[in-house]
């Protein structure tokens, strides 16, 4: 059972013929989070110092190799919730940037390629600019949400060039008090109001299953199998006195 903000566990070891002061370089800063991409191809990790730094898992021999890093001054690295923090399978990421350092026109999170070496800018329907979640999913695309108005964006990389994204979906959502994204392309929506949690397809855009938790407890963290098959819910009792876990089935 995994949880819903990370990547399924993997044991790897640094590439033995990586260099000592890259190692070096790396090993000593204060590393904040780490995050895989969906493919399990590339590892990024975030410092105190704002540094980003890509791996490649190399899969025969079970090894990181380091392949580089940027330096984002403008990174939100104290961020209480949600850095915006992802890692793609063709080398892009994201990071949340830190308000002050926010133009009125700029986004509130950095895209960057480390392919191109530099910021990729996203053209959305709506002119939107504050991202609350963002993930990668397994086929490639980037999934966003915006809390305020209830939206969901799709991007999808282009084949060609392996560095321009479009928006290929714009969706309107219903009210919600959490959600939540996963690996294989879901959304699972918890409703505080009715005490429902329901997970949708994003690329359908219909309801797979909706299941019911006790209206005297709330929501507090989701996990679900690797097949997304079992989902775990963790729930408190409003007076905060009690613990609940719950496992659904997500067939219908």
């Amino acid at each position: 059972m995994s949880s819903i903000f990370d990547s399924s566990q993997v044991n790897v070891q640094i590439d033995p013929n990586t260099k000592e002061e890259t190692l070096d370089k790396n090993t000593t800063k204060n590393i904040l989070e780490i995050v895989c991409s969906p493919e399990m191809k590339y590892i990024a990790a975030v410092s105190k110092e704002k540094y980003i730094s890509l791996w490649s898992i190399v899969n025969e021999e079970q090894h990181l190799k380091y392949e580089k890093e940027i330096f984002i001054d403008a990174a939100c690295i104290e961020s209480e919730g949600s850095r915006l923090f992802a890692v793609s399978d063709n080398m892009h990421v994201s990071i949340k940037l830190d308000k002050d350092s926010i133009s009125r026109n700029s986004y509130n999170f950095n895209f960057y390629s480390f392919i191109t070496n530099k910021e990729v800018f996203l053209c959305f329907p709506d002119r939107q600019k504050e991202i609350d979640f963002l993930s990668f999913i397994n086929n490639g695309n980037l999934v966003m949400v915006n809390a305020r108005n209830y939206r969901a964006y799709i991007f999808s990389c282009s084949r060609k060039d392996n560095i321009t994204w479009s928006c290929i979906s714009m969706i309107e959502l219903k009210y919600f008090k959490k959600i939540y994204i996963t690996p294989k392309g879901n959304f699972i929506i918890y409703n505080d109001t009715i005490h429902e949690i329901a997970i949708w397809d994003i690329e359908t855009l219909s309801t797979k299953t909706h299941v019911l938790i006790d209206w005297v407890y709330i929501l507090e963290t989701i996990g679900f199998s690797d097949d997304e098959e079992l989902l775990l819910v963790h729930a408190r009792e409003k007076k905060k006195i009690k613990m609940r876990l719950y496992v659904f089935s997500t067939k219908i």
